[in-house]
């Protein structure tokens, strides 16, 4: 879910990993197309983490509170 808290210009992004884990945390985008490409990724990088065993080697772009292997 995409959201935007009051006093903040970037989106923010709450979900459930597969696991159970819930994830809060800011895009760092000012535009909900670059948010949700950014929540996209994130999810199917997490899920790639938690279903297959498979750990990116990579952030995500911008590395806002990025997923890192």
């Amino acid at each position: 879910m995409l959201y935007r808290r009051p006093n903040s210009r970037h989106w923010w992004t709450r979900f459930t990993t597969p696991d159970g884990k819930e994830i809060r945390r800011s895009t760092g985008t000012e535009t909900k197309k670059d948010a949700e490409e950014y929540e996209a990724k994130l999810k199917r990088e997490l899920w790639h983490q938690e279903r297959v065993g498979v750990r990116q080697r990579h952030t995500l772009a911008g590395s806002r509170g990025a997923v890192t292997g």
